[in-house]
Parts: structure tokens; C-alpha cells; sequence
């Protein structure tokens, strides 16, 4: 299990009933939850969404970590691949209809369970955490198999039909 993983631990989601997600609370206060504010997930959740068929709506990118040495006030520039939701002109590829297909399937990533929890802040600081997770020694298996899931659903799609 990643750092932020271990550090979220026993978070459980808000009560989602897997319905319409405009009637929460937490999503008609924010509504940069789906829209604006995109969830980002650690290898091991992207792995699980992953496993749950949901493959198509995944998309790799590049974080830039960076990083100031305070002393020599040298900045360290270094760029983080990782496989996350895609997301289109109305936001989070997941989100359609009002709905978020993860809705009760117990696979929103931390991030969105943090956000619905009314923790905007907490969510702001866990993205260099998130980041962080997808270079991790302990997280590699977790990070090959979700890289390399897109790659082949990419190649697959490029590949000139018979």
C-alpha cells in the first residue's frame, strides 16, 4: 500500500447511494468536485479502476514535480508519468448525466472521498503526495501494469483493421 494510502486509511466514503449527484450536499457546495477539481489516484486505485473495466476512460500523463533547495536556491525540475481519469470539456470522464459511474461501486479515488468529505484543503495537499505515489519503488508493479494497461488499449485502437 502507497504512502498516501497508508495515510487515508480507514476513510470511508459519505453515505453515495449511487444516485443522482446533485443531490449531495458536498457536490451542490462545490462544484468544482467533477468540473474544475479532478480527482488524481495512486497507482493502486488507477489499478483497481483498471481491473473494473474502466480502462477507456484512463489516460496517460505527465506531472512536473519540482523541488527548491533552499540553501543553494537551486530548483529541481523532474517530470512523473502516471495513468489518470480522463477528462473532457465538462470535466472528469467518470462524471456523466449527473452521475459518477464510481457512485457505490466503492472506487472513487481518496481524492474525490476527501473532497466529498468538505476537505477542499486537505485535497490541495495531496496532490504532491498523489504525484509522489507514481515513483515510489514500493508502488512500481502497480505503476507498470497501469502504464502498460493504457499503452496496449492504445496500440490496440491504432492498429490498421484487416
Amino acid at each position: 500500500m502507497g504512502k498516501l494510502e497508508d495515510l487515508l486509511a480507514g476513510l470511508r466514503g459519505s453515505g453515495c447511494r449511487g444516485k443522482d449527484c446533485s443531490e449531495c450536499d458536498c457536490h451542490a457546495s462545490a462544484p468544482k468536485l467533477c468540473g474544475e477539481m479532478m480527482c488524481m489516484a495512486t497507482p493502486h486505485e488507477i489499478a483497481r479502476l483498471i481491473h473494473a473495466g474502466y480502462a477507456h476512460l484512463l489516460r496517460i500523463l505527465s506531472a512536473m514535480k519540482v523541488s527548491v533547495d533552499i540553501g543553494t536556491r537551486h530548483i529541481a525540475r523532474k517530470r512523473v508519468w502516471m495513468v489518470q481519469i480522463a477528462a473532457d470539456e465538462n470535466g472528469c470522464a467518470l462524471h456523466r448525466d449527473g452521475t459518477c459511474l464510481l457512485c457505490g461501486a466503492g472506487l472513487t479515488p481518496k481524492m474525490g472521498t476527501l473532497h466529498l468529505q468538505g476537505d477542499e484543503d486537505g485535497v490541495k495537499k495531496r496532490y504532491p503526495e498523489v504525484i509522489e505515489a507514481w515513483e515510489l519503488e514500493e508502488n512500481m508493479a502497480a505503476i507498470a501494469f497501469c502504464l502498460l494497461s493504457v499503452l496496449n488499449r492504445d496500440d490496440e485502437k491504432n492498429k490498421p483493421a484487416n
